[in-house]
């Protein structure tokens, strides 16, 4: 018998997202961080694209390669708030969020460029965030804001 979290996925995503999204999950799980290619904004799009068939990031991938260069291209766009908003809608309620949903990760003090940001990924009652020698969990108070990954 499916679990109410599993009716409200299938509920908002095309069929066989939860497949694709856990297949990324295993395919990510170890691979190092690269800039633009698998940093954060990468992993939270590449998680959308799997939940729902769009990829949000299609100009942004190819476009940069070092920390410098991200950190301007997410200004350009307004910074990360506002990049993630203006791609996703309104932010969700923490309540609300399904598999493949993306956070705001709370700054943390070893952050290499303070004010840019993290994004993470919910999945399976944790946090997902693309970290240097793979993906690592975060605990859901990690997330300061949500945005729900929506065909």
């Amino acid at each position: 018998m499916p679990t109410t979290h599993t009716r409200r996925i299938a509920a908002h995503r095309p069929p066989g997202a939860a497949h694709r999204l856990h297949a990324l999950v295993l395919q990510r799980h170890d691979q190092p961080f690269a800039w633009g290619l698998r940093d954060c904004c990468l992993w939270a799009a590449d998680a959308v694209h799997a939940c729902t068939g769009r990829d949000l990031a299609i100009d942004l991938r190819g476009g940069y390669f070092s920390a410098r260069q991200a950190a301007r291209v997410v200004q350009r766009l307004g910074g990360l708030p506002t990049l993630v908003t203006n791609r996703m809608g309104p932010p969700i309620d923490q309540a609300d969020a399904i598999d493949g949903d993306v956070c705001l990760l709370v700054p943390t003090a070893h952050e290499s460029l303070p004010g840019l940001g993290a994004l993470g990924v919910l999945w399976r009652g944790s946090i997902l965030a693309q970290a240097d020698t793979g993906l690592a969990v975060r605990p859901l108070q990690d997330a300061a804001c949500w945005w729900g990954a929506r065909p």
